[in-house]
């Protein structure tokens, strides 16, 4: 897995696309060395997925990384929440449920965890139509916080309630996206993204 540095260069505008759709007047330039980040990630149950953001603490980032406190693995093993070294600090186990459920699951307590962090931005390592990422695109404005999500679906899709009214809502008030491949940006332009995407 990539770091976020595709998703950091959307937030500071320097990645590719139209300017993005944002309540403020433009996007400000923000430093890995002064940036409070929270990462939202399901993913990163799993040791091993914490380990790209380990390199953004590296970077000087204040990163706050919210991930499930247990979760179900797609072949039905259970997992707990173990923090790689490194991350001493950062990392906030919450609970989630339904484990396992991608993009079904539901965080509770992420809205106080975000607000704590008083973050200038919020990156949900989730679908932009799942429920963390309406989750976490309404705590990012609690917060006052640039909004970035990463996308994998390569192909165009409409998604009945609650799923399609939050990905409409996503794509319109993030302020960029990250995206595994080109099939996965092109499907997010047809569905209206105005936003910098930004390849990872």
């Amino acid at each position: 897995r990539a770091v976020i540095a595709g998703s950091a260069g959307a937030a500071a505008g320097t990645c590719c696309g139209r300017p993005p759709r944002t309540r403020r007047d433009k996007i400000p330039l923000l430093r890995w060395d002064r940036m409070r980040i929270v990462v939202l990630s399901h993913a990163a149950v799993i040791v091993a997925n914490q380990a790209p953001w380990r390199e953004l603490v590296k970077l000087g980032a204040d990163l706050r990384l919210i991930a499930p406190r247990a979760w179900v693995r797609a072949d039905g093993s259970p997992v707990r929440l173990r923090v790689l070294a490194g991350l001493e600090g950062c990392v906030v186990g919450l609970p989630a449920w339904p484990h396992g459920a991608v993009n079904h699951h539901i965080w509770f307590g992420l809205r106080r965890a975000v607000l704590e962090h008083s973050p200038q931005v919020v990156y949900a390592d989730e679908e932009p139509y799942s429920i963390a990422a309406g989750q976490a695109l309404a705590a990012s404005e609690a917060a006052g916080a640039l909004f970035v999500f990463c996308a994998n679906q390569n192909k165009l899709k409409r998604y009945p309630p609650p799923f399609g009214w939050i990905e409409r809502r996503v794509l319109t008030r993030a302020a960029a996206a990250a995206v595994v491949c080109r099939q996965a940006g092109e499907v997010l332009r047809k569905k209206g993204f105005k936003g910098p995407v930004e390849l990872i």
